[in-house]
């Protein structure tokens, strides 16, 4: 009589005496059975795992602070060592000598002394103060020889004005203007003098009123001579003469260039 075939899970059931520990050890692949992991199953059971499978980071972790990195320092050139190694206080005698030793100062930019032009010398400046055009022509005409910065302003102020603005070397002036006379513009050109110490401006008064009285009321003013009406050439050159400052152009160019050789 031939026995009936039996399942696997019959046969347990059949058999009392098997534990339930032999069964699941019979389930379970034997330890020769087992393979070893290799390093393409291990990254790939790596990546299988999940952010959430994955362990949050320890408070001690995050505390920690990152080592830190190591930065390479370039060499610094002696002389600036030598500068960051100086001590507080005083600088020793000669160790700045050392610090000039590896500079050149024969190179154009370590020169220290700046080389100008000499500037050439200007004109004279001659201001007048007249009113009437006809005299301003006939005076230009006067003085056209002469190599001079003639300037004119037509009344008081204006040659007030431009005295502030630039000091002639010498003012010749009307007496009777408008808005500010002759008189007046002196005075206020003397308290400017007064007031900044400058030099003495010479001022010359042009008019025709050379009664007895006027000569002294024209000279308190502050003006230091007066010449009266019709002008004469002679007079007013030697005005402007005797005014010229040292270190300007020769104004009769020709008789002082002679004069001074």
């Amino acid at each position: 009589m031939i026995d009936p075939v039996v399942s696997e899970p019959d046969a347990i059931a059949a058999d009392p005496i098997v534990s339930i520990e032999e069964v699941e050890a019979a389930r379970l692949p034997s330890p020769d059975q087992v393979e070893a992991p290799t390093a393409e199953s291990a990254a790939q059971q790596s990546e299988e795992v999940t952010p959430e499978a994955q362990e949050p980071p320890s408070h001690e972790t995050l505390a920690k602070e990152p080592e830190p990195t190591e930065e390479i320092e370039e060499p610094a050139s002696p002389e600036l060592d030598l500068v960051s190694r100086m001590p507080d206080g005083p600088v020793e005698a000669g160790i700045l000598d050392h610090i000039d030793a590896g500079l050149d100062t024969r190179e154009p930019e370590f020169d220290l002394i700046d080389v100008y032009p000499p500037e050439e010398p200007r004109q004279m400046r001659v201001l007048v103060a007249e009113d009437n055009r006809t005299n301003r022509l006939v005076l230009e005409k006067m003085v056209k020889a002469l190599n001079i910065d003639l300037v004119f302003a037509e009344n008081g102020q204006e040659a007030l004005d431009h005295f502030q603005w630039e000091r002639p070397d010498i003012l010749f002036t009307d007496i009777s203007m408008p808005k500010m006379d002759g008189k007046e513009a002196a005075r206020r050109i003397r308290t400017l003098e007064a007031d900044t110490r400058a030099d003495r401006c010479p001022i010359v008064a042009i008019t025709a009123h050379a009664m007895e009285g006027d000569a002294d009321d024209i000279l308190a003013a502050g003006i230091d001579h007066y010449l009266t009406k019709p002008l004469k050439k002679a007079e007013l050159i030697e005005h402007i003469l005797a005014a010229q400052p040292p270190g300007t152009q020769p104004v009769l160019e020709e008789v002082q260039a002679a004069a001074a050789s």
